[in-house]
């Protein structure tokens, strides 16, 4: 049993670019149509999942293919659910495809904004070549891996506020500066009598 990996790179609304790698190595680029929540006929990428290949001799790419490169098969998926017919082929644009995935040599962004491939054929041939002697050693399947973020699962903590009492600080109580009235007739007799002789040593002197 053998398993070919597909790896996302990257993808635009209408189109999306992979590696395909065979136990590591790369084969060639893939590019597909856009992904979809729900399958728009002609614009919709296979879902991501795990495979079984098999070299499928009927159809009309078959048919021309068997006449264009000589080839017996073409290579077909089984059980997709809710597509039917799709296989690798030739294709540089998300216009030459209705879900299957195209072979490219290299890729680029297109000028309308959607990856596009070069050198299809020469990727296509080099595919089958390798597929052809996959198919003669057993079962072959492919690995879809879509570098989709998965959805955070369950709802997020509610995060409840915390109401703080401001701290009121009283204000310091300070002593009141006495004033003369507030003395009384004993306590100013005391201040004259000490300033008297205050002055009186200082005459002395």
């Amino acid at each position: 049993m053998h398993t070919l990996t597909l790896q996302h790179i990257d993808e635009t609304k209408d189109s999306t670019v992979s590696g395909l790698l065979l136990n590591g190595v790369h084969l060639c680029y893939i590019l597909e149509n856009g992904y979809r929540e729900v399958k728009e006929m002609g614009k919709t990428r296979i879902p991501a999942g795990t495979y079984e290949l098999f070299a499928r001799q009927s159809g009309g790419f078959w048919g021309r293919y068997k006449e264009r490169f000589g080839h017996d098969f073409v290579v077909g998926f089984k059980h997709i659910p809710n597509y039917k017919w799709v296989l690798f082929h030739v294709g540089n644009t998300v216009e030459d495809t209705d879900a299957c995935p195209l072979t490219n040599t290299y890729y680029h962004m297109g000028d309308d904004g959607n990856y596009e491939g070069t050198e299809s054929v020469k990727a296509y041939l080099e595919f089958h070549d390798i597929l052809k002697e996959l198919f003669n050693d057993g079962k072959v399947f492919i690995e879809i891996d879509r570098g989709e973020v998965p959805e955070p699962q369950g709802e997020p903590p509610i995060v409840t506020p915390v109401n703080v009492t401001p701290i009121t600080v009283p204000p310091v109580s300070r002593p009141p500066v006495p004033k003369a009235k507030d003395i009384g007739c004993g306590g100013l007799a005391v201040i004259l009598l000490i300033a008297s002789l205050f002055g009186a040593a200082i005459a002395s002197l």
